[in-house]
C-alpha cells in the first residue's frame, strides 16, 4: 500500500517554495478568471446601457415627430421631400438596429434579447416602405447582417401570406 503522505518527507525547502508558487499562481489565475468573468458582465450591461439609450433617441424623435410614422406607415407612393424624410428615418432606423445586430453578434446581448429584438424588427420589416427601402440599401450593410435581415423578411413574408 503506498502512503501517500510520505512524498512529504522527502520534499526540500526549494520543492516546498515552488509548490507555494504553484499554489499561490493557481489562486491568482482563478481571481484573474473571476475578474474576467465581472469584466464580461459589466461589458454587456453597458452595451445594453448604450443601447437603450440609443432606442430611447430613436423612440423620442418618432414620438417628437408622428407625422415621420405616418409617413413609413403610409401604402401611399411618396415623392419630393415626405419621401426623402421617410427614408431617412428608415435609415435611422436601420443604423440602429445594424448597431443592435452588431451587439449581439460580438456577445454582447443575449440570444433571448435578440429574440425580442427580431420581434420588433419585424413588425417595422412588415411596413411595405420599410421593407422596399431595406432591399434598395441592403448592399451597405454587412453580409452577415443581409443574410440575418432576409431571415426576418422571408419569417414576415411567411406571416403576411398566412394571414
Amino acid at each position: 500500500m503506498v502512503n501517500w503522505l510520505s512524498w512529504t518527507g522527502s520534499m526540500t525547502l526549494s520543492d516546498g517554495v515552488a509548490l507555494a508558487g504553484f499554489l499561490t499562481a493557481l489562486i491568482g489565475l482563478g481571481i484573474n478568471a473571476y475578474q474576467v468573468r465581472l469584466l464580461i458582465r459589466q461589458l454587456r450591461l453597458d452595451a445594453m446601457l448604450r443601447l437603450a439609450e440609443s432606442s430611447r433617441r430613436f423612440a423620442t424623435v418618432g414620438i417628437d415627430r408622428p407625422e415621420l410614422w405616418d409617413l413609413v406607415g403610409s401604402k401611399e407612393s411618396k415623392s419630393g421631400p415626405e419621401l426623402v424624410l421617410r427614408c431617412r428615418f428608415i435609415q435611422l432606423w436601420l443604423n440602429h438596429v445594424v448597431v443592435v445586430w452588431k451587439c449581439w453578434r460580438s456577445g454582447m446581448m443575449d440570444s433571448s434579447d435578440w429574440e425580442t429584438c427580431c420581434r420588433d424588427i419585424e413588425s417595422i420589416l412588415s411596413l411595405p416602405a420599410v421593407r422596399v427601402e431595406w432591399f434598395r440599401v441592403q448592399g451597405f450593410y454587412p453580409l452577415r447582417f443581409q443574410a440575418d435581415m432576409a431571415r426576418l423578411c422571408f419569417r414576415v413574408g411567411k406571416a403576411d401570406a398566412d394571414k
